[in-house]
């Protein structure tokens, strides 16, 4: 049908369901978040933004991350292992 799902919300924990059909509206920057913003704004794109989350942590959702690990760092990570923290497990020992 070519319909478009728009979420409205200010929860970035919504950026992980961005994707080609589904956007997020986030309603405090007054932006709309598609798979190319998701990326400016986190540096991640939608498919691991669950997976830097649980890098960085979310003092809002009381996730603590990985100790040491910032939001450049975990960039890092998942643009060297795009498929996300299994792919870095997988090459711990690198």
């Amino acid at each position: 049908l070519g319909l478009r799902t728009h979420i409205i919300s200010g929860d970035k924990d919504f950026a992980q369901l961005v994707d080609s059909k589904t956007v997020v509206r986030d309603t405090l920057c007054n932006i709309i978040l598609d798979e190319e913003r998701v990326g400016e704004k986190f540096g991640v794109p939608p498919h691991v933004f669950i997976d830097y989350l649980a890098l960085v942590g979310d003092v809002t959702d009381n996730i603590p991350g990985v100790k040491g690990i910032g939001p450049k760092t975990a960039v890092g990570l998942l643009k060297e292992f795009p498929r996300g923290l299994e792919e870095i497990y997988e090459n711990l020992d690198k």
